[in-house]
Order: structure tokens, then C-alpha cells, then sequence
């Protein structure tokens, strides 16, 4: 799928912050369709992922939305492996001494005729002090599903 999107494709733009370098690619076909690529900066991460803590945040700037955009980066790819879960909201608070990213998302449980989806809410909090970011995980809400005659309907 790589070779595929950069060889129907063309580089636009890239860019750099703090946290990532950005690379802007549109389609050749399509120049409506852009494609975004990122690569975080291992300067601002240090991986010492052991059960609730999930490494140190090394950036010496703490931004509130580039918090938020590198928990959501770390949730989908590497955090908890969340391939074919969706973020429904995200949202980041501050307060004296932490930045809380808050990510609500869905994600499906079992595969089998009646799938069960869950909604939960990821938390991950970052201590300003020691800058370390500590995750706990509430579980809102849980169902059953499936799909009949290309409608959802719930399991009983």
C-alpha cells in the first residue's frame, strides 16, 4: 500500500514542529485527495511502557493541543495496538501541575455473529514535574450487534 501511495502520488509540502515531521502528498488523479504522513521525533519520547505508565514526555515545551495530537499518534500505533478502533471525541485539560488527554473512543470486542462493541474513555495524564504519562482506562458503555439486510441491529 506504500508503494502504491507514493507512486500515485506527489509531495506537496512538509513541515516540521517540535513533536513530528509532516509530509503532504496528493493523489495525481484525484488532486482533491491529500494524504498526511507523520513522524514523530524520538527526542520528544522516551518508551518505558510498564502496565499504567507509558513513558516520559521529554519535550521541553508542553503545548496543550501537541499533547493531545501525540497521545492520539501513540493511542492509534503504538499504546495499546488500536487498529480498527475509532476516536468518537478527544479532548485535553490542564491544570497546575499535569496535562490530561482524554480519548473516547469504539472499538469491537469479538468478531463473531453478534460482535459486542465497547465505548470507553482513555485517560492519559502527564505529571509536569517528572513528565511521565500514567493511563487508566473507564469502560462507558458495552453492546451487541450485528448487521441483518445491511441494517444494524442490536443482539438480544
Amino acid at each position: 500500500e506504500t508503494e502504491a501511495l507514493n507512486s500515485n502520488t506527489s509531495l506537496v509540502n512538509n513541515s516540521d514542529n517540535n513533536l513530528y515531521y509532516e509530509f503532504s502528498r496528493q493523489n495525481n488523479s484525484n488532486t482533491n485527495s491529500i494524504y498526511i504522513q507523520r513522524i514523530y521525533k524520538c527526542s520528544s519520547y522516551a518508551v518505558n511502557s510498564t502496565n499504567n505508565y507509558k513513558g516520559q514526555y521529554t519535550s521541553s515545551n508542553v503545548d496543550n493541543n501537541d499533547y493531545l495530537n501525540f497521545i492520539e499518534y501513540q493511542w492509534y500505533f503504538s499504546f495499546n495496538n488500536n487498529y480498527g478502533n475509532v476516536v468518537l471525541v478527544n479532548n485535553v485539560e490542564r491544570t497546575e501541575n499535569s496535562v490530561e488527554a482524554t480519548i473516547i473512543n469504539a472499538k469491537i470486542e469479538d468478531y463473531s455473529d453478534c460482535n459486542t462493541v465497547s465505548i470507553t474513555e482513555n485517560h492519559y495524564d502527564l505529571d509536569l514535574i517528572s513528565r511521565q504519562i500514567t493511563e487508566y482506562e473507564i469502560t462507558l458503555d458495552s453492546f451487541s450487534a450485528k448487521v441483518v439486510n445491511n441494517a444494524i441491529e442490536l443482539c438480544s
